[in-house]
């Protein structure tokens, strides 16, 4: 099997069962699994089904890598589910609108801020995908946060910090930023 995860977005009308054999059938075995309206985890029932769902999907050989919630940062049942579900990260993009950028990246941090406590309590990381179109651009964020995330270093949990270096690592050249990159994943 293929180790990149594959995003099942395309597929929110399929059931789980169908699913994972969907993405069997393209040689994958890892997903990032979409909690969000009108797909096979909702929002509003993430304690009990996003848990529920990692465990079928296990059943039939499917892992989930992390998931893609349309839940607030701030709200801790994303959190305790992931924990309950055995996964690990949460991938978030900030919209930008038609906000600034400065003002946009603002709101990024607070949410960021307001999902830390979280994220130790639950040992769950947040990854910050690069979008086109108006979102926050990491490559652009990266050293603000990095910055402030270093002065907690003191802290044993590194969920958000890793993942903003990474993201930081990215905006150098791709002579540096990949040599970093393998050396800190080794």
């Amino acid at each position: 099997m293929n180790e990149l995860a594959l995003f099942v977005k395309p597929w929110k009308t399929l059931s789980l069962p169908q699913l994972a054999r969907r993405v069997k059938s393209l040689g994958f075995d890892l997903i990032e699994l979409p909690v969000r309206p009108g797909f096979q985890v909702e929002p509003a029932e993430i304690e009990r089904a996003l848990p529920a769902a990692v465990n079928l999907l296990a059943d039939e050989g499917i892992r989930v890598l992390n998931v893609t919630a349309d839940i607030a940062l701030d709200d801790e049942r994303l959190y305790s589910a992931c924990a309950a579900a055995g996964t690990k990260m949460n991938r978030v993009m900030f919209w930008q609108g038609e906000a600034d950028y400065w003002t946009a990246e603002a709101a990024a941090r607070r949410q960021l801020d307001a999902a830390l406590p979280f994220c130790e309590r639950y040992d769950i990381q947040i990854g910050i995908q690069n979008h086109s179109r108006r979102f926050v651009p990491v490559n652009e964020m990266a050293p603000i946060i990095c910055s402030k995330i270093t002065i907690r270093a003191i802290s044993p949990w590194s969920g958000i910090r890793r993942i903003i270096r990474l993201k930081a690592w990215i905006a150098m050249p791709p002579s540096i930023s990949w040599r970093l990159i393998f050396a800190w994943l080794t």
